[in-house]
């Protein structure tokens, strides 16, 4: 349940407790709303740091990967003109 304060030391201030709580009983839930909000918001900031991790490492990987390509390419290209080498000695 989202309550709102009314106490001088914290006006209007939202927080969460057991519905069933009162001020005077300490051992109910209870939580300022604008607390959670900063550690879910710290939650959230490790997560998008990992994902811009795991993307950085996903890009080298494509780097790799299209430099690897380039090479292939280039072998090919190199055994067709061997091929071609051959086909002309062939003929002859």
């Amino acid at each position: 349940m989202i309550r709102t304060s009314g106490t001088s030391k914290n006006p209007e201030r939202l927080f969460h407790c057991c519905p069933y709580g009162s001020e005077g009983e300490k051992f109910h839930l209870f939580k300022w709303s604008d607390e959670g909000a900063v550690e879910e918001i710290e939650d959230l900031k490790s997560m998008v740091s990992d994902v811009k991790g795991g993307v950085s490492d996903l890009r080298a990987q494509i780097a790799g990967l299209e430099k690897d390509c380039e090479g292939m390419k280039n072998v090919i290209l190199e055994l067709g003109k061997n091929m071609k080498d051959c086909c002309v000695v062939l003929k002859i």
